[in-house]
Order: C-alpha cells, then sequence, then structure tokens
C-alpha cells in the first residue's frame, strides 16, 4: 500500500525478497547499509513471504505479501507478483531507482507520462543461467529464457547504467543481449570477513558436535541440480575407497534434504543461520562447488575467507582460472574434482597454502566494505548528475 510518507526518496531499491534471505539480498543489504551511510533518504521494495517479517530498520518499505513463493516453479510467483511490485513502485517518487530484480520495463510502463529517474539495474546473472537445467524442467527453463531475454533487451531501452556483479555476468550483457560495454560497469559482490574467518577447526568441531578424526567434504546449494550435487557426491564416495575416514556435509533446502539418502557417512542440514554456516566452513576440509552456472558463487567465496579451500567448475564468474590457485582450484572433468579433492585432504602443506592465499585474494577483493564503497560512490555521482 503507498501512502503520503512514499514520496520525494534519493534511492528506491527493488529487490525480489527481504535483504538478508538468501545471496541476491545479502548484496541488496550491502546496497541499503552504503545508502545509509551516506544520509541518503531511502526506500526498498519487496516481496514479503512471512507475515514475521521485519522490515529493514532505517528504510521505508514498500511490500507485497507473495504466498507462492514456496512453488516448486519460482518464476510462477516472479511473473505473477512483479507487475503488482512494480506498480506500486511507480506510485512512489525517486531520483535513483536501483532495480535488482528482473523486470524493469513494467515500471517504466506504469510510468506513463510521469518524469522518469534514472534507473540503475543490478543483474545479478543473466537469462543464461536457465541452461544449467535438464529434462522436463530444461524444456520449460528453456521457455522461460526466451520470455527473461525479451524482458531484458525491452528493459535495456529505458536503462541507464547497468551493474554486473562479475566480469563473467557483463561479457554475457554485451555477447548475449548486445548492451554496449561502456553502459555496463563491474562492482564484485561483497561479504562480510569479520563473520567469515579461519577459526581453530578442532575447537569448532568439539562445538558443533563433529567428530574430530574425520575429513570432511562441504556441499552448499539450495539448488542442487545447477549446483551439482551429484558430480560431488560421486566425488566422495570414489574417494572413499582411498580415504575411508571421508564424511559429506551437504547443506540443502529442507525440500531436497527430505529426499537424500541415509549414509553412515553423509550428514544433511538445511536452514542453517549465516552465523552457522560460517562455522561450518571452519570445520570442514574442502568445498565442493560444481556448479553449472554460477554469475558470481558467493558460497565458495565464503568458504575461501573462512579458511576451507574450493574446488569450482569453471562456470563460476568470481573465481577464474586466472587467480586459481589463490584459495581454490579450478576443475574442468571429474578426473580433476577426484585429483584436487585428493590433494587438499592428504596434502597439510599445500592445503595451509592455499588457505594463506585464499583468505588475502578475498579480503583484496570481495570484502563488503570495498562493495558498499562503490555503490555509494556511484549513487552519489549519478545524484550530482541529476541536480
Amino acid at each position: 500500500m503507498i501512502d503520503d510518507k512514499f514520496d520525494d526518496y534519493d534511492v528506491l531499491v527493488i529487490s525480489r525478497y527481504n535483504i538478508g534471505k538468501g545471496g541476491l539480498e545479502n548484496v541488496v543489504k550491502d546496497q541499503v547499509v552504503a545508502l545509509l551511510n551516506l544520509g541518503l533518504k531511502t526506500a526498498i521494495a519487496f516481496r514479503m513471504v512471512s507475515k514475521h517479517e521485519k522490515t529493514p530498520i532505517g528504510v521505508d518499505a514498500i511490500t507485497v505479501n507473495d504466498r507462492l513463493s514456496s512453488l516448486p516453479a519460482i518464476f510462477i510467483s516472479d511473473i505473477i507478483y512483479a507487475p503488482v511490485l512494480y506498480y506500486l513502485v511507480s506510485k512512489a517518487s525517486t531520483k535513483i531507482l536501483l532495480d535488482n530484480f528482473d523486470f524493469t520495463i513494467l515500471y517504466a510502463m506504469f510510468l506513463f507520462s510521469k518524469k522518469r529517474p534514472m534507473i540503475v539495474k543490478v543483474h545479478h546473472a543473466t537469462p543464461n543461467y536457465l541452461d544449467s537445467y535438464r529434462g522436463i524442467r530444461g524444456v520449460v527453463a528453456r521457455i522461460y529464457k526466451l520470455f527473461l531475454k525479451l524482458t531484458l533487451i525491452l528493459s535495456s531501452k529505458v536503462i541507464d547504467l547497468h551493474i554486473a556483479v562479475s566480469d563473467k555476468v557483463k561479457q554475457e550483457l554485451v555477447k548475449n543481449y548486445h548492451i554496449p560495454p561502456e553502459r555496463i560497469i563491474v562492482i564484485y559482490n561483497g561479504i562480510d570477513i569479520e563473520r567469515f574467518k579461519p577459526r581453530d577447526k578442532l575447537l569448532v568441531r568439539e562445538k558443533l558436535g563433529f567428530p574430530l578424526d574425520k575429513r570432511i567434504v562441504l556441499f552448499v546449494g539450495r539448488d542442487i541440480e545447477r549446483k551439482g550435487y551429484s558430480l560431488a557426491l560421486k566425488v566422495v564416495e570414489f574417494l572413499r575407497r582411498f580415504i575411508p575416514d571421508l564424511m559429506l556435509i551437504v547443506v540443502t533446502s529442507p525440500k531436497h534434504a527430505k529426499k537424500m539418502g541415509k549414509l553412515e557417512w553423509l550428514k544433511v542440514m538445511s536452514e542453517l543461520s549465516t552465523d552457522l554456516l560460517a562455522l561450518l566452513y571452519n570445520a570442514s576440509d574442502v568445498l565442493l562447488f560444481p556448479s553449472r552456472y554460477e554469475s558470481f558463487g558467493l558460497v565458495a567465496v565464503e568458504a575461501i575467507a573462512s579458511g576451507c579451500p574450493a574446488i569450482v567448475s569453471t562456470n563460476v564468474g568470481a573465481l577464474d582460472y586466472k587467480h586459481s590457485g589463490e584459495g581454490y582450484l579450478v576443475a574442468n572433468s571429474p578426473s580433476e574434482y577426484l585429483e584436487y579433492c585428493k590433494k587438499i585432504l592428504t596434502d597439510d602443506k599445500f592445503k595451509s597454502e592455499l588457505v594463506k592465499k585464499g583468505r588475502f585474494f578475498v579480503k583484496s577483493r570481495y570484502d563488503n566494505r570495498i562493495t558498499r564503497d562503490l555503490y555509494g560512490k556511484i549513487i552519489l555521482s549519478l545524484l550530482k548528475l541529476r541536480r
């Protein structure tokens, strides 16, 4: 609902869900913190999936009650609720619209003859991620990709500045969606390096009730198909022939957790707090991240910062071949996942060097203080142009 208080903002931020709910929403949180630190009048618009949610302190909130977000196909709730959300946003007055959602063209349509603010679109991915699905789900995903591609092309005509969360996303925007590179800047996603930091492995395992004498491989992903869970499971199954004390910990959604088989060496967890996830990285020896598509790869960056080396696919935007060896290794085949995982688990000196280099690498590139500073500078420069 819109009332008189929803007007004359410096920046209005659009998110899919409330801040802090997921990877995208953690980035939105950094954006909002940056804006508040600058003393800018800020509002955030999002879909509220629970009546118990609290709106962010210090900002006005424009919300839509979403009762369909639990559906297996998230795009259904996106299509239904996006027009409502963008319509409500169009009734507010703002100097800059910072859009983290996918349907910017709707906002321009709802404005009609009203003066359009400066529109900044943050691309957390491109529709290319839908190519990573298989079977019937893959067929539906490719149909939806056509819809998103058309939406992105139309939206680009009203967007003043594009922000990509990685060089990978920028390259896809230029190559596949023909957005001029000079209209795109890259601002990496950031993490809280004081929360995700190395801790004493044995003390953390004692606190979590994990065995002290086993080696632990970690897999984290709600969307287990796209994140490559089946490959991670096969890698651990094979390595147990040589490392019998090896166990796999999986963090996923409750829906997937219920379907996973019960194995002596497999522990499945879900609905973890951010602080507990940070401890889980500390307790693990290596993270397997064989994702089919990852515009950034926040999980892997968090693990590396926490002293847990990662083995990632070639599809992770934040971690490429150029910096392989700085806290992570890039694997291009199942055999390389096996080789690298075995090396990390059995060569303490090699692992120690990875951990040391990884912490420095993440602090220099992905500290969320850097991210907030960059968003702040961009918004201030755009506000000056509006004067």
